[in-house]
């Protein structure tokens, strides 16, 4: 087959996260299986525009625009957005998560019209709509249900790095901390996690709270929080060897998000058997009852059980076997992949 990979800009950064990751994942597998990938080809000067002037010049100059969609067997556009017209070839989108659907008051106005927008033409001019989980699926049904028979649970691959980092057997002296992993933005629940951990904090001053990622909507307020602990740890974006490393040496990840379509840091932390403390949103939920009920969650707005799962894997520290985990390798999706892509 001959598969066109539109990214969306995802890629067109300098530091690659989420969609960008998946999107590069995608293209691998794609290859692997034996089939034709191309991808758009932005110019030079696109690294040097603000983020919105990217979006607008993508929107109007580039996305859907290819000299003829007939060369193409499948159309994959991976970051939620595809023009809201028919293409030659057949069509599938990427729809992550519904948050601003779900949680519209953790995003800017202009972004909620545009997002929600653009989720709907997809709905409406995809020929397959691709989601990261079974909980995602399900919310897509109940907004657009005249159009479930084109969704699919797309699998989600765990990064080479991963595995590879797991065979170094690299450790260090760096003494007991929780880790949160993701953009720093007001759906992820953070400032709550900061309050929850200065409490902890003020009863065992030997244990860090360290945060990774890069600032997204709302961090001016979580910064206050972080500043407000000097036992709390913001390291921003680091590099994927000094992630992989602090996922090894973590007392336990924290994952306190108020809504995710998947939350891929979760099944990253289960892979160095780490003690896993998250919020009871529905894709957390279908994560621990995937992989053997062994997620610690907790109420997702209470701080104060938030904090006892903190107290409860500090006084009894541990190392957890995650079952099931060879369902995040190439080698064991990659015939569903395949099939996802022959429709």
């Amino acid at each position: 087959m001959r598969i066109f990979v539109d990214d969306g800009l995802s890629t067109v950064k300098k530091k690659i996260t989420g969609i960008g990751w998946y999107t590069v994942e995608q293209i691998e597998i794609i290859q692997a299986l034996g089939h034709e990938v191309s991808k758009p080809v932005y110019p030079a000067f696109f690294m040097k525009v603000p983020d919105a002037v990217k979006r607008l010049l993508y929107i109007k100059y580039f996305a859907g625009r290819y000299t003829d969609s007939s060369r193409y067997d499948v159309i994959h556009y991976t970051n939620f957005f595809m023009p809201a017209k028919k293409h030659r070839a057949k069509t599938m989108v990427t729809i992550h998560d519904l948050s601003p659907y779900y949680l519209p008051e953790t995003f800017p106005p202009v972004y909620r019209v545009y997002a929600t927008r653009t989720i709907s033409n997809s709905m409406l001019y995809a020929d397959r709509v691709c989601v990261p989980s079974l909980a995602v699926k399900n919310e897509l049904i109940t907004q657009f249900p005249e159009q479930q028979h084109k969704i699919v649970v797309m699998p989600t691959i765990i990064r080479d790095s991963v595995t590879s980092f797991l065979n170094s057997n690299k450790l260090t002296e760096e003494g007991p901390f929780f880790l949160y992993v993701g953009v720093l933005e007001k759906r992820k629940n953070l400032e709550m996690l900061c309050r929850a951990f200065r409490e902890f904090s003020a009863q065992h001053r030997d244990v860090k709270l360290v945060l990774v990622g890069k600032p997204g909507y709302g961090f001016e307020d979580i910064e206050k929080e972080i500043n407000s602990c000097s036992a709390i740890e913001y390291r921003n974006y680091v590099e994927e060897s000094e992630m992989m490393q602090l996922y090894a040496d973590a007392l336990a990840f924290v994952f306190p998000s108020l809504y995710e379509g998947f939350g891929k840091p979760v099944v990253e932390a289960m892979y160095f058997n780490i003690p896993i403390i998250a919020s009871d949103i529905p894709t957390n939920v279908e994560l621990h009852q995937k992989h053997g009920e062994k997620l610690q969650l907790f109420g997702k707005r209470d701080a104060a059980d938030l904090k006892q799962a903190m107290e409860n894997i500090y006084s009894h520290p541990h190392k957890i076997e995650y079952p099931s985990l060879d369902i995040y390798r190439k080698e064991f999706v990659m015939d569903q992949i395949e099939a996802i892509y022959r429709f």
